[in-house]
C-alpha cells in the first residue's frame, strides 16, 4: 500500500522529507505547479486537492493540468476532454458504496477512494472484485457531510460578530457531542468525532489496497509523523495509543453494518 498525504502547505515540505509516497495537496492555482515541481524532484506522487464542489464561474480555474483527487463530477468531464482522467483519482465519499461504484471510477480514472462508512466485510468483498488503483482511509478524521453552504460564515454574519481564524466545532440539538467543521470556497464540510484510526485492520488494509490516505485536517504535525512511523512498524500501536491519550481514536464503521453495500 502506497501512503497519500492530504494536506495544506503549511506542512508540505515536512510531509514531503516524510516516509511517505506521494502527496494529496490543498492550494492555489498559482502555486500548484510550483509544488508540483517540488514533490516530482523528491520523487514522491502529487495530487491537487479538488474535492469539493465548483460553480460555474470557477471552472477556469481548473485548466492547470496535474494529477487532481476530486469529487464534483463537473470535474470528471473536464479531465475527460483534457485527457487527464489516467493520472487522478475520483473522491465521491459516501457515493462509492459498492464494487460496481468503485469499478467504474477505477476504469476511468488513475483509482478511486472508497467510502469511509463501509465495514471491514463490505472492503473485503470489494477488494476481491475490482480491478486497479483502490484507496482507503487509514487515519484522520472522517469527512461525514458536505454542503454548499458556508454554515460557519452565516452564523457570525447572523449573530452580527466579527470571525476569527481557527477551528470550530458544532453540535446539533439532538446529540450531546461536537463535531469539528471547516469552511472553504466550495461551501462546508463536517467531520466525524473522533480520529479515525483502524489499527487493529492496518495489515488487512494494506494488503487488499493500493492506497491509504491520511487526512490532516485538524490534526497536529507531530501526530501525522508519528501515525506514519506506526504505519511502517516503527512503533507499535500500543505506543501510539498511550502518547496521544488525550486525543479520542476510533473506527466503529468497521465493525458494524451499515447497509450500503448493494
Amino acid at each position: 500500500m502506497k501512503l497519500l498525504i492530504a494536506c495544506d502547505h503549511n506542512y508540505f515540505i515536512e510531509f514531503l522529507q516524510s516516509d511517505c509516497d506521494g502527496l494529496i495537496l490543498d492550494t492555489t492555482v498559482d502555486k500548484v505547479a510550483y509544488y508540483y515541481t517540488l514533490a516530482k524532484e523528491n520523487n514522491k506522487e502529487f495530487y491537487w486537492d479538488l474535492r469539493r464542489f465548483f460553480k460555474e464561474d470557477e471552472l477556469d480555474y481548473l485548466k492547470i493540468e496535474v494529477p487532481v483527487f476530486y469529487t464534483d463530477l463537473g470535474i470528471y468531464h473536464l479531465l475527460k476532454e483534457r485527457n487527464n482522467l489516467s493520472s487522478s483519482f475520483y473522491d465521491g465519499g459516501p457515493l462509492i458504496a459498492n464494487s460496481v461504484d468503485a469499478s467504474f471510477y477505477a476504469h476511468n480514472n488513475k483509482g478511486v477512494v472508497l467510502g469511509r462508512e463501509l465495514n471491514y466485510e463490505e472492503l473485503k468483498q470489494i477488494s476481491t472484485i475490482v480491478k486497479g488503483n483502490v484507496a482507503v482511509q487509514v487515519f484522520g478524521y472522517l469527512l461525514e457531510a458536505i454542503s454548499g453552504r458556508k454554515y460557519i460564515s452565516s452564523f457570525f454574519e447572523y449573530y452580527g460578530l466579527e470571525k476569527k481564524e481557527g477551528n470550530y466545532q458544532i453540535k446539533e440539538k439532538r446529540r450531546d457531542f461536537y463535531q469539528p467543521i471547516s469552511e472553504d470556497e466550495g461551501g462546508s464540510r463536517l467531520y466525524s468525532p473522533y480520529i479515525y484510526l483502524p489499527h487493529p485492520y492496518l495489515d488487512q488494509l494494506k494488503e487488499m489496497f493500493n492506497y491509504g490516505l491520511i487526512e490532516t485536517r485538524f490534526l497536529q504535525k507531530d501526530t501525522i509523523l508519528d501515525f506514519i512511523s506506526l504505519f511502517n512498524k516503527k512503533i507499535s500501536a500500543d505506543e501510539f495509543l498511550n502518547k496521544y491519550s488525550d486525543l479520542e481514536f476510533g473506527y466503529p464503521y468497521l465493525e458494524r453494518k451499515v447497509g450500503l453495500f448493494k
